[in-house]
């Protein structure tokens, strides 16, 4: 679109126009949240778009089921209970990392589409594309895990982005393949990062109780905008005189996931288990090395009765 509407004012109306037009629509597409209806009372609503998503899934909506339901007020814990919780603390300081790195490396890699050789609307374009397959991999997480696809795709997007470095010092700079060689890497890099971060929000929300939930996921979402700022900064202010400006952004990117990925290692898997509800349950989800789900590691207590509780 940039490409057609080279004034930033023309193009700036029409992509607001755009996404007004998105959002409108899907406010009438979306469903709402059946659990918030349930405690607002409003079964007969819930209950529709519990059978059509029952529907979709293939699977059968049990006959009063809703009517069961017995709703309860969740309990009030303060954020400062995460004080007295250094299990959580640790998950928290180490989600906050991958949230700097991954904002730094995902906004970083766009900005610096016009330090590459090339076409800086093909840079943009190959960088934007490679959103579509990142996305599908996230369909991949049911059945492998949130860890193991996240390390891996991080990895991945790190490893990409510090081969640029061999490029710089092993290839021959007057040589076009060079520059494509450059490119190619970075998009690639590009792809392992976007996965990543389609990735860590679901993994950051699943971690954390359901009590402190927003909160924390808040708390990572305000630590990713410092990995934003930095971004600019490494793709325009930095300059090594032995590394090229078209390379030595995307080996601090590299370098960064690379850290990022280490840093989850102690994380644990949430595929496949009981999520917690309170900071007590949230402190018996262990940290570990492990890149699958042990249910026997934690697993909420069954209900003594069949009442389904909200």
């Amino acid at each position: 679109m940039a490409f057609f509407l080279r004034d930033w004012r023309h193009l700036q109306i029409t992509i607001s126009a755009l996404l007004f037009l998105l959002a409108f629509t899907l406010f009438w597409c979306l469903p709402e949240s059946p659990r918030w209806l349930l405690t607002k009372g409003r079964k007969k609503i819930a209950e529709k778009i519990l059978r059509r998503t029952a529907r979709i899934n293939g699977t059968e909506f049990p006959e009063g089921l809703v009517e069961k339901v017995e709703i309860k007020k969740p309990p009030s814990t303060s954020a400062r209970a995460l004080l007295h919780a250094p299990n959580l603390m640790i998950k928290l300081l180490l989600i906050i990392v991958n949230w700097i790195v991954i904002d730094m490396a995902y906004y970083g890699i766009f900005l610096h589409a016009g330090n590459m050789s090339g076409n800086l609307y093909l840079n943009v374009l190959f960088y934007s594309l490679v959103e579509f397959p990142a996305c599908a991999l996230c369909f991949t997480i049911d059945r492998f895990g949130r860890k193991r696809p996240y390390i891996m795709c991080v990895v991945i997007g790190g490893l990409s982005c510090l081969s640029t470095l061999l490029v710089q010092y092993y290839a021959s700079d007057e040589l076009e393949s060079t520059k494509y060689t450059k490119i190619a890497l970075s998009v690639v890099g590009k792809l392992g990062v976007s996965a990543a971060y389609c990735i860590l929000y679901i993994w950051s929300i699943e971690i954390f109780p359901t009590v402190i939930r927003n909160f924390c996921l808040g708390v990572g979402a305000v630590f990713a905008g410092v990995g934003s700022i930095l971004s600019p900064i490494i793709v325009r202010d930095l300059k090594v005189e032995s590394i090229g400006k078209d390379t030595l952004p995307l080996v601090i990117f590299g370098a960064m996931s690379i850290f990022g990925a280490i840093c989850t290692i102690p994380l644990p898997e949430t595929a496949k288990r009981d999520l917690p509800e309170t900071i007590a349950d949230a402190e018996k989800f262990p940290l570990g090395l492990k890149c699958t789900a042990d249910d026997s590691e934690y697993q909420k207590p069954p209900l003594v009765d069949e009442t389904t509780r909200v």
